[in-house]
């Protein structure tokens, strides 16, 4: 298959709106994954076994940023998370081109996700713990605090999203997750938010320039506004 067939195979029209709102997903993770899909086609690996490998990817992350003592080990850490988000979007471009989706696929890689999302604020909380921060102005401890309650507030309004959705709200989860009728302002927070969006880019420089900790305290509150404006429209 040529690169234009796999992207029009892989990529609906929606999910095309979708991306366009990440710029970073856009124009850097999507474009890479289908270059590096394409190879992957013509060997016997399977989306479930990408699904995997990005999990390995997640966990070196973490430990890496997390307990990484230079700069340059975070940035390998940093690196691996990259990794994952190629990979989490490959394992989806495989199955699609394969026709091998599947529900355990689905929840495969569901689960991968969440374990990116928890972990890589867990991992963040931890290395700013053991970093020499440019600006310290909080008890270190409470960095690893931060991380650990960023991670849980990441996935808890999803989990409740999940449960109104299979209780047999689906008209209010749609409200809240129809990323085609969001707004500048939810646009915006999308970028922020999102695992594989500029918090990727964020990421970065906050390796670079020594400043963990401040990323982890903005991202604190920046996931309690979205918890509660989330959960206050699921359960009202």
């Amino acid at each position: 298959m040529k690169l234009t067939e796999i992207y029009n195979v892989c990529v609906s029209e929606s999910k095309r709106k979708t991306d366009k709102m990440i710029p970073w997903v856009y124009y850097v993770m999507r474009p890479i994954s289908i270059l590096l899909t394409k190879p992957l086609l013509k060997t016997n690996i399977t989306p479930v076994n990408v699904t995997f490998a990005s999990m390995v990817a997640t966990l070196i992350g973490f430990v890496l940023i997390g307990f990484g003592q230079e700069t340059q080990t975070r940035l390998w850490g940093f690196f691996a998370f990259i990794v994952w988000g190629l990979l989490d979007c490959i394992d989806g471009n495989i199955a699609r081109c394969k026709g091998l989706a599947s529900t355990r696929g689905a929840l495969w890689d569901a689960t991968g996700g969440y374990m990116a999302l928890t972990l890589m604020y867990f991992s963040v909380g931890i290395g700013a713990f053991n970093d020499t921060n440019a600006l310290e102005f909080l008890d270190k401890y409470l960095y690893i605090v931060l991380g650990g309650l960023t991670a849980i507030m990441s996935i808890f309004p999803r989990l409740v999203m999940q449960k109104k959705k299979a209780d047999g709200g689906t008209d209010t989860v749609k409200g809240v997750a129809d990323k085609a009728n969001y707004s500048i302002t939810k646009i915006i927070a999308l970028n922020v938010e999102s695992a594989i969006g500029i918090t990727q880019v964020i990421l970065f420089l906050a390796i670079i320039f020594h400043f963990l900790n401040i990323f982890i305290l903005c991202y604190f509150f920046i996931n309690i506004v979205i918890t509660v404006y989330t959960l206050y429209n699921l359960l009202k």
